[in-house]
Order: C-alpha cells, then structure tokens, then sequence
C-alpha cells in the first residue's frame, strides 16, 4: 500500500496512519455486508442566517451567486431567506473511528508517552513534516487554516463546521441537488471562504475530532472545554472496553445513513449490549456523548 509522501519528500507510513487507513476498509466492509453499502453521502443540513459580511460587504442569502471555475453564477440555497448549511455526518463519522483505532493501534503497539514512537492522542504525529494533523484529547489544539487565520478543530456540536450549500440542479426554489460552497460557518456565524475552495466533502476530516474526542473522554476521562461537563472515564488500564464498544457500534450497529448523534446512540447501546446499563464503560461513552453534545 503506499500512502504518499510529504512535501519535504518524506514518506507517509506511520503506524497510526496506516491503521486509520486499514480501519476504513474494515468500516466499509463491514456495513456493506450489513446493510448493502458503506455510509451514504447523505448532507445533514441545519439553517445558517440571512446574510454574512465578507471584506465588508453584506451577502444576503436571496440575492447571492457563487461564481464556479467556468464563470457559471450558481445560487446558494435558501429557506425563507435564511442560507441552508450542509455537512457529512456519515464522513466525519467514518474518518473519526478511523482516527479511534489508528490511535488504539498504537497503544496497543508502542509504550505510552510523548515523542517519537510512543502512543498517544495525536495523529500523524510520527511522520516530520505532515503531522500531527488530529488531536482527540485537545482537538483545538491543532489549528483549521482559513482566508482569514485559524480556527481549532471542533471538540463539541456547536462548533462543527456548516457550508452554505449551492443549488446543482433544479431551481434555486426547488433544487433537487445540492453541492457544498466554501463558505463556512459555525454555530450559525460565517468564519471565512477556505483556501483554494476546499469543502473537505463536507468537514469530513475536520469535524470527525468531536467524535473522536468522545472517545478520549470515555477512556482517559476529563473535562469538555466548551460544554464545560466532565467524564468519568474508564482509565487507561480497561481502554479495550471502550476500543471494543467502539468496534461494536460501527462494524454492528450504525446505519449507513448516521447522523452524528446517531452514531452517538450506537456507541451506547454497543456499551449497554457489551457490559449492561450501569456498568462504568456505559456511564463513560454516556457521559462522554453528552459532554460533546452529541445526547
């Protein structure tokens, strides 16, 4: 398999990477065989405002055209005036437990720690020049470049990333397709026009972390930094209970068509399935879903 090489012409075949990327084989087999195919490229859409400021001028959503590549002027999908906001839940599910068991790979491998070849929470950390590029115990950490600066990548609901959605096919009253612009928002308020256009499928990457970081709150336990509520978790000694509720809800129970908080309830009644109701790995993804805002 090769994965690639950096720009500084380094390889990239850390352990963690090559585990993440094993792990999406695993997510799709194991759902196709379930329920016919892997996630399904469903946008869940929330409604954003009437209007953003971009360079000091004011966009509003009825009048406001997109220019594409081949000067094509495409309309932004409204409701009531108000710009409707799109995301991959199903990508930022899928990319989050690849993250889940790339990091568990190298706990299970490598001797806990900082520095090169030890595990941790972060990924890609090993391969100079590339990471790290995820962190699951402090998502915010690591920077999301935009036009305008940086943001940290989301570590509860409120903060995922939305894009405005373009109407590709129809009307712009009644589209019947939709494509994602690179207008960004989170929690409703428009954060910049990503560099070179890029829409990540729909946060795909960048809004996986909140799921992620879940994770790392059941096992290691803590404190949420935006919803301020704290996980009991389970500890690093029993981290293969929650590896294992993990394993379960995605290769078992998902849907193809999981919203995040979909995935959410998964994850807990993969824990009430593996060790019952009260048990403390229950009460940890429990906790850990709340804290995130996925319950």
């Amino acid at each position: 398999m090769v994965y690639g090489r950096t720009t500084g012409g380094v390889p990239v075949t850390a352990l963690d990477i090559v585990a993440h990327e094993q792990m999406h084989g695993v997510t799709y087999f194991s759902m196709s065989r379930r329920t016919g195919s892997g996630f399904v490229p469903i946008v869940y859409t929330v409604l954003g405002p009437t209007s953003f400021v971009y360079n000091g001028t004011t966009f509003q959503c009825s009048s406001t055209f997109l220019v594409d590549g081949q000067g094509n002027r495409r309309p932004f999908f409204c409701n009531n005036g108000r710009y409707v906001l799109g995301a991959s839940h199903g990508g930022a599910i899928n990319e989050a437990v690849s993250d889940v068991f790339g990091t568990s790979a190298e706990f299970f491998y490598q001797p806990g720690g900082s520095g090169q070849l030890r595990a941790d929470y972060l990924m890609g950390e090993d391969v100079t020049g590339f990471g790290p590029n995820r962190s699951l115990s402090d998502p915010a950490s690591i920077a999301i470049r935009h036009e305008f600066g940086t943001i940290g990548y989301p570590d509860h609901l409120s903060k995922m990333l939305n894009y405005a959605l373009l109407v590709a096919g129809g009307t712009a009253t009644n589209p019947t397709s939709v494509a994602y612009s690179p207008a960004a928002f989170s929690n409703g308020n428009f954060i910049s026009f990503f560099d070179t256009g890029n829409t990540d499928g729909g946060g795909v990457h960048l809004n996986s972390t909140l799921f992620s970081h879940a994770f790392y709150l059941a096992v290691e336990g803590g404190r949420n930094a935006t919803s301020n509520l704290s996980v009991s978790g389970v500890g690093a000694a029993n981290r293969a209970q929650i590896e294992k509720v993990f394993f379960r809800a995605e290769t078992q129970l998902m849907p193809n068509n999981a919203s995040l908080p979909a995935a959410a309830a998964a994850v807990i009644q993969a824990a009430i399935d593996l060790y019952g109701e009260s048990a403390p790995a229950t009460q940890a993804v429990t906790q850990a879903m709340l804290a995130v805002g996925l319950r």
